[in-house]
């Protein structure tokens, strides 16, 4: 780059070297950028979400990823607001088989001469990266995003969401982690999918990819769950993910069990709430 007069730096784009994208589960969630998880409660996001996490701790492929065999065990540092640690966290992690060495959670911040409090964005950025830094992480799980807002931050205001977010996705690029936030539908709806999460259209916005997770309309017995995707930015998207949750008797909470392809889209999933 080069510095104008004025001040301003620029870059020739004949001295960019093109990269390619490097895909946690290829055509879903990217690394290196903000992946956003929208669905309304009880519908399996967190669930879905700590699934993942439990097969990238042992290396595992990830579902119709086209990965095959044994993959590089990944780390993830995980923010949650709403689930307990010791009676739901954990205990999902373990029915998923995970690596617990490899789940760090982000519990609160405590500064000099101050009391603790919890982590909250954009304030505390740099608290998360040097904990990405610090751990080798390769994954960022942040559930709900809402919860981690800060009071300064209003969700329904595009400028003030993207500047909020802006700094999520810098770490997300200069870490490489693959950064996943879950959002709630907001209530009412109607519209396509991007517009159906709550808070401004600036949250998805900021983000390369949006997966919505819902249940599947044309099951009668209302328990299968479909995973698909409702923006990419960075290539072809992947297929839709059916899946159910079955009961872990051994760690007193539920499993996720991928089941196959699905022919709904992000579009479909959602109709069904707002005919």
């Amino acid at each position: 780059w080069r510095t104008t007069q004025g001040g301003a730096l620029v870059t020739c784009d004949a001295d960019v070297t093109p990269t390619r994208t490097q895909w946690l589960w290829p055509g879903r969630i990217p690394f290196g950028c903000l992946t956003v998880i929208d669905g309304d409660p009880g519908k399996g996001k967190s669930s879905l979400t700590l699934a993942l996490a439990a097969l990238a701790s042992t290396g595992t492929p990830l579902p119709f990823s086209g990965f095959t065999g044994r993959q590089e065990p990944l780390i993830t540092v995980l923010l949650s607001a709403e689930d307990s640690m010791s009676d739901t966290i954990v205990p999902r992690l373990l029915a998923h088989g995970a690596d617990l060495t490899k789940v760090h959670s982000l519990d609160s911040i405590r500064s000099q001469d101050a009391p603790e409090r919890p982590w909250s964005l954009p304030e505390d950025i740099d608290h998360l990266s040097d904990l990405v830094e610090e751990t080798g992480a390769r994954i960022v799980l942040v559930d709900p995003l809402m919860a981690f807002l800060s009071g300064t931050v209003s969700s329904s205001t595009d400028q003030d969401v993207r500047r909020a977010l802006h700094p999520l996705s810098i770490m997300a690029n200069k870490t490489g982690a693959a950064v996943i936030v879950v959002r709630h539908l907001r209530k009412g709806g109607g519209g396509s999918a991007v517009h159906q999460g709550g808070g401004s259209i600036g949250i998805i916005g900021a983000a390369r990819a949006g997966l919505v997770v819902g249940t599947d309309p044309h099951d009668e017995t209302m328990s299968r769950r479909v995973v698909a995707v409702s923006k990419l930015n960075l290539g072809l998207p992947g297929v839709a993910i059916a899946f159910h949750l079955e009961p872990c008797e051994e760690f007193d909470c539920a499993r996720v069990v991928f089941d196959g392809i699905s022919h709904h889209t992000a579009d479909t999933l959602l109709a069904a709430l707002n005919p």
